[in-house]
């Protein structure tokens, strides 16, 4: 217990960290965002009580048949369903923009961090605390909390999107079929219902095995171009030491997501879109910001100011 306590404490201490890193480059961006969702929000709760209240004048007064009053009433409720989903999309909007323009404060902290003792200006010490050792370590340890925050924000945002998108679809269906029209539509041309069917199923296999496909050819290439990038960039042995490190885990994670992009074209195309697609952007993403990390490092490292400093003393001679 102690365990997961501390490591969604690290979690949170880095998104805190990074979001409000980036909400200090986004600047005035960012108040607007979260006005406007506090906005929508208000606007959501209005349009529900303004359904209840039709619904109950219909009812109570007008003495309107129930299921006409509740059609009525339905779309003041999924434009305030919309409007409350939409109010949450903006903050995950913002908060992944946040996140990955905190990126580049975080690169300025990281080689202190490591090398240094002291804390640097504006890091938290939470971030101070969890983010300290070697930097092979210190960078994984990154990459594994900065993927977690990347699949919850790619994985929620086309979910707020999803679901009013389906509620207002429905109910403007609902709106103008009845029940008996909807079941002589679906059954009174079963072949028809069944092309209809196995049309869409194509479609969508198609696109999904497309976009794995382009995700994979990313992944690749990220990989591929970043080690040798970064391998090339090598001097000294204790850098050499360092890079091989780093290939190696990066290698472990472009294995593990052509093991989840292999996955995703076996399984249901509704669960690939779910949950394997946004962690394959989250991994090519992460990866991505792993490399330019990386890059910071040793660009650091092999700085006069990042290059440990020899003592001064005597020159030794071959014979001492």
């Amino acid at each position: 217990m102690l365990v997961l306590h501390r490591f969604f404490e690290t979690l949170r201490c880095l998104d805190d960290f990074l979001t409000s890193a980036g909400e200090g480059r986004l600047g005035s961006g960012a108040r607007v965002i979260r006005c406007a969702a506090d906005v929508l929000m208000g606007i959501a709760f209005a349009l529900y009580i303004l359904a209840l209240i039709i619904y109950g004048i219909d009812v109570v007064h007008l003495k309107v048949p129930v299921s006409k009053a509740f059609r009525e009433s339905l779309w003041f409720s999924s434009l305030s369903i919309t409007v409350f989903f939409t109010s949450f999309d903006l903050l995950f909007i913002g908060g992944y923009v946040s996140l990955v323009l905190g990126l580049r404060r975080l690169a300025d902290a990281l080689p202190v961090l490591i090398n240094g003792s002291e804390t640097p200006e504006g890091v938290p010490e939470c971030v101070s605390d969890y983010f300290r050792g070697d930097a092979a370590e210190v960078l994984s340890r990154v990459y594994r909390y900065l993927l977690l925050s990347l699949y919850f924000y790619l994985f929620a945002i086309p979910l707020t999107i999803f679901i009013p998108f389906m509620i207002l679809t429905l109910v403007n269906y609902l709106s103008v079929s009845s029940p008996s029209s909807l079941l002589e539509i679906l059954f009174a041309s079963p072949s028809l219902e069944k092309a209809f069917e196995d049309a869409a199923r194509v479609v969508v296999e198609t696109v999904v095995r497309t976009v794995l496909g382009v995700l994979g050819i990313v992944i690749t290439i990220a990989f591929s171009v970043g080690s040798l990038f970064i391998r090339g960039r090598a001097e000294s042995r204790g850098a050499l030491n360092f890079i091989n490190n780093v290939r190696f885990f990066m290698f472990e994670q472009f294995a593990f997501a052509i093991f989840i992009i292999i996955i995703s074209m076996a399984i249901p195309p509704i669960i690939a879109i779910s949950f394997f697609i946004p962690l394959t952007l989250a991994i090519t993403i992460d990866l991505i910001a792993y490399i330019m990390l990386t890059t910071t490092m040793i660009e650091h490292m092999q700085s006069p100011r990042g290059r440990p400093r020899r003592r001064p003393g005597r020159l030794r001679g071959p014979w001492g």
